[in-house]
């Protein structure tokens, strides 16, 4: 696909009403190159993004939340490639979220078996039901709503805010936090308090930036997480692939194997 069937502009266009940020307001400064740095992240997103079978073709198009939370919590500390098997198996059987509120607990714990940590399955069986019983089978659209969901913290409601409803909102896992931190060049383990303070700031400048010059926060989002899960890896980061690596201050400073610190 090329970029062009995404209709990015170029970097001078001003932003129009449609398409403001949602209100939440950076709180860092405006770095110049912020518009460089989307377009080029985007762009090589488009070219490079992994086949998974919770994506929806084309990429940035809106996702279904069912689909998304599913994947999210099944990626929650487990690697991809076991992930996709069972996520296929268990869309298969539970196709909807009404499906999946309605089901016994033991089979939804069977179809997850090799994915461990069994309480996310739990938590994904209750957040269903909570969508039925509370919500009418409709996912809410807005984070506060997604994060009163069992077992749906802020990453995970930010993901399925933009991926499945098109919100101009942040979404910052590990792998993020690492990009962020890099291109910062900010040495702090990814939990300090500090740590998710900036990188929860500039992802979310980076996700405006994307929309005043129309490029959906989904792509945004996503190119972030994949960047951090194949290139910008803790350790090894392969700093030659990387599309923004000309932004990146740890790289500029050699810093880029030592951070974040944990």
């Amino acid at each position: 696909m090329e970029i062009s069937e995404i209709a990015l502009p170029c970097s001078a266009m001003s932003p129009t009403p449609e398409h403001t940020p949602s209100g939440i307001a950076p709180t860092l400064p405006s770095q110049p190159s912020d518009d460089g740095l989307a377009v080029d992240l985007v762009d090589w997103f488009v070219g490079h993004a992994r086949d998974l079978p919770w994506r929806r073709l084309p990429l940035g198009s809106p996702r279904d939340p069912y689909r998304v939370l599913v994947s999210e919590l099944m990626l929650q500390q487990t690697q991809v490639l076991r992930v996709v098997e069972r996520f296929i198996a268990f869309i298969a059987r539970f196709p909807t979220v009404e499906a999946l509120a309605g089901a016994d607990e033991r089979e939804v714990l069977s179809l997850w078996a090799g994915l461990g940590y069994y309480r996310r399955a739990r938590l994904l069986l209750e957040a269903a039901r909570v969508v039925v019983d509370r919500f009418g089978g409709r996912f809410p659209e807005d984070v506060d709503g997604l994060a009163s969901l069992p077992g749906v913290g802020r990453y995970t409601a930010g993901a399925i805010a933009s991926l499945a409803f098109g919100e101009s909102v942040a979404a910052v896992d590990a792998n993020v936090a690492r990009v962020v931190l890099r291109l910062e060049g900010e040495q702090l383990a990814v939990a300090d308090a500090s740590a998710r303070s900036l990188t929860w700031d500039r992802a979310q400048q980076l996700v405006d930036v994307a929309a005043q010059l129309k490029i959906k926060p989904a792509l945004l989002n996503e190119a972030l997480i994949e960047l951090g899960a194949v290139v910008c890896r803790k350790p090894g980061p392969r700093c030659a692939e990387c599309p923004i690596a000309a932004h990146c201050k740890a790289r500029a400073q050699g810093t880029q194997e030592s951070i974040p610190l944990a």
